[in-house]
C-alpha cells in the first residue's frame, strides 16, 4: 500500500497533512464538513470522509460498505468506527 499523505491521531481523531499539498502546509489540520456533518478530504480531485479514510489507514484496506461510528456520533476516534449498518 502506498504512503498515505494524511497523519491520523488516534487520541484526538485529526487527520493532518503530512507534506504540503497545493495550498495546505504540513501539519494543517482536515476540517471541512459535508452537509450531514462528516469530515471531508479532497484528494487528488475526489472527496473522501474522514472515518473511511480513517479505516482504510487502521486496516489497509478500503472498507465495502460506508463507516460510520457506532452511536452514529461525530468527531469520535478510530476506536468507534465500524461498518454503516444502512
Amino acid at each position: 500500500m502506498p504512503e498515505h499523505p494524511l497523519a491520523y491521531d488516534p487520541l484526538t481523531g485529526a487527520l493532518s497533512n503530512k507534506i504540503d499539498r497545493r495550498k495546505e502546509k504540513a501539519g494543517f489540520v482536515q476540517q471541512a464538513k459535508n452537509s450531514g456533518g462528516y469530515i471531508v478530504i479532497n484528494l487528488d480531485g475526489r472527496l473522501y470522509t474522514a472515518q473511511d479514510l480513517i479505516w482504510c489507514m487502521m486496516t489497509e484496506s478500503w472498507p465495502d460498505l460506508t463507516v460510520d461510528h457506532e452511536d452514529q456520533g461525530l468527531g469520535k476516534g478510530a476506536s468507534a468506527l465500524q461498518p454503516a449498518s444502512g
